[in-house]
């Protein structure tokens, strides 16, 4: 097993390793998601070549989910409150544990990718995990918990290494408890993710008390050893983004599309935080490209980009709908409304030409699977109840 982040050649740590694993294929070939339960488990549908989904096979992670708190009370639908607890990379799995305090992480068979091997429940250092960034032989994971911030370890074929010591980010808040308060009140780590040119992990949080600006902390990723920078290179407030929450790289660059939960969407350039400048706020200016404000919306809180049409589409946890935004001006380009029933929408992915999205209902409660086609006009395809996921379910993943 590794221990330390030395794992690979630098060949290995080549821009384009980082947000997701290239593959020559754009064909989903399954879904994933988690039941965030005690025991938490796995669930994988296959997708057949008209996108219809299987029933599902349920595989123990070894560990247990958990559910934030808003106003004393169990938060839902957005147990997490947070984007990427589930991930793929290559042919393996990784999904956060939030209430053990681990990281579980699956081969995924070629052959017949529902059917997944548990190569453990790795112990993490901190509070309430709740997102993960993963890349050739580094994963890292972000806490929301009394003890937040962010750790990294090495992975190979064999499983995850130990975790390192917790970077401290912009928003750490003596004030947060276990499980996370989310209402805002206290700022919250809610996403990572690794830049678009690999360079860096960028954790965003929320602000606090609706009165303070989110934040983004930035460390810097060496290219020939693949370890992450314990110190970080700098951090920003984002002016007018009280509650920033997760989004998207974009491929190639120092750029993301991530969602404000109060107002819309919004484009941040990162550069000016990891290529050497200092960490003050002056260049807080810079980073922020644009902000879209979208009428109407609730809660949105989560975002991916279509490559192929350079356009982010916003998902609202209250709302059927999706925003599509052109993300090199902000600018609204069209809002799709689903027919299909649901109350409105989490976690996001898009492969190729097709969106899956986790949707929710609160009458009864319940969550599904959730596809769409986005050649042309966007439509509904599928629409396909979690067993065993209805309540806690969080996070969404796709394997091609």
């Amino acid at each position: 097993m590794l221990t330390l982040l030395t794992a690979l050649l630098p060949y290995a740590f080549l821009p384009t390793a980082y947000g997701a694993c290239i593959n020559a294929s754009s064909n989903p070939k399954a879904v994933y998601t988690m039941t965030n339960d005690v025991p938490n488990s796995i669930l994988a549908f296959a997708v057949s070549t008209n996108l219809s989904l299987e029933i599902p096979v349920s595989v123990a992670t070894g560990g247990n989910g958990g559910q934030s708190i808003a106003k004393g009370v169990p938060n839902y639908p957005d147990t997490l409150a947070s984007g990427h607890s589930v991930e793929v990379f290559d042919r393996y799995l990784f999904n956060v544990n939030a209430g053990s305090n681990s990281v579980s992480m699956f081969e995924i068979a070629i052959t017949d990718p529902t059917q997944l091997r548990l190569l453990g429940a790795f112990p993490a250092p901190g509070d309430f995990p709740v997102s993960l960034a993963v890349a050739h032989s580094i994963v890292c994971v972000g806490f929301a918990g009394a003890r937040t911030g962010v750790s990294c370890a090495p992975w190979d074929s064999t499983g995850i290494g130990s975790f390192d010591l917790i970077r401290p980010t912009a928003s750490n808040d003596t004030r947060q408890v276990t499980p996370p308060d989310v209402s805002f009140d206290i700022a919250c780590l809610t996403d990572i993710l690794f830049t678009g040119d690999g360079s860096a992990l960028v954790a965003v949080a929320t602000g606090s008390n609706i009165s303070t600006d989110s934040t983004l902390t930035v460390w810097p990723l060496d290219y020939t050893t693949g370890q992450l920078a314990l110190e970080e290179s700098g951090r920003a407030s984002l002016p007018g983004i009280r509650v920033g929450f997760s989004g998207a790289s974009l491929p190639g660059t120092s750029q993301l599309f991530l969602t404000d939960g109060l107002t819309g969407a919004f484009v941040v350039d990162t550069a000016s935080l990891y290529h050497g400048d200092d960490d003050d706020d002056d260049d807080d200016d810079d980073v922020l490209l644009s902000h879209t404000v979208v009428p109407g919306q609730i809660a949105s809180c989560w975002a991916q980009v279509h490559e192929e049409t350079g356009l982010g589409f916003i998902a609202d946890s209250n709302l059927n709908r999706f925003v599509q935004v052109d993300v090199s001006t902000g600018e609204i380009r069209r809002t799709f409304n689903s027919t299909n029933g649901n109350d409105g929408y989490l976690d996001v992915k898009i492969v190729g030409d097709t969106l899956f999205a986790l949707g929710v209902r609160e009458q009864p409660r319940a969550k599904f699977i959730s596809v769409f086609d986005l050649a042309g006009d966007v439509g509904d395809v599928e629409n396909v109840p979690i067993p065993g996921g209805d309540v806690l379910g969080m996070g969404l993943a796709v394997f091609v």
